[in-house]
């Protein structure tokens, strides 16, 4: 599909886009994003910030702690939900002009990739297995964690300076390819057998 048809679509044409995604908890950081709204807003008023995702969590009331926030910059936010369609997802970070991953704690978050590989370049927190898809590709920058002050001023770094940050799909995919990772690990778990 076409991402600025579905941009239009949702009334988000011409905004500069800000996408997030993921499980609505408190690890993702995404307080922190809401906390950065107004600091984005003060640069790039017609900002948009639009997540994809359950914010619906059994386990854990994150999104409820996070209502004030919400709703004090719901204006702002466009909520998508879950999109499970592969290629609904690549639009959806195909149409953002950057991708934001304020995790506290996070593992090597893919959703890094599917940004990278979808021509989107990512502003994440500089925090182990979340600093490594951005130090390995040079498609985006890294903030202190944390820090809503320091995520605004890396949104609108990349906002501003988008061309510096995006990269070849194909040197993405040369970087994070499947069947290499698979087999590196044979190949590593082989010597240490």
């Amino acid at each position: 599909g076409d991402p600025a048809a579905w941009q239009h679509e949702l009334g988000l044409g011409g905004c500069p886009l800000i996408g997030f995604a993921g499980r609505f908890v408190h690890e993702k950081g995404f307080d922190y994003l809401l906390q950065a709204i107004p600091l984005v807003l003060e640069r790039l008023p017609q900002a948009k910030f639009v997540f994809a995702g359950e914010h619906r969590v059994a386990y854990e009331r994150f999104y409820e702690c996070c209502r004030p926030l919400l709703e004090r910059n719901r204006e702002h936010l466009v909520m998508l939900g879950l999109i499970r369609e592969p290629a609904a997802l690549a639009r959806f970070y195909a149409m953002c002009d950057v991708f934001c991953l304020p995790s506290r704690t996070d593992c090597f978050a893919s959703v890094q990739v599917e940004a990278m590989l979808s021509g989107t370049p990512v502003v994440a927190t500089d925090i182990p297995g979340a600093r490594q898809v951005v130090k390995l590709s040079g498609m985006g920058t890294l903030v202190a964690p944390q820090d809503p002050t320091a995520l605004a001023e890396g949104i609108v770094r990349v906002i501003c300076n988008r061309e510096a940050y995006v990269r070849p799909r194909e040197a993405i995919e040369a970087i994070f390819d499947a069947n290499k990772a698979i087999s590196d690990y044979e190949e590593l778990l082989k010597s240490l057998v």
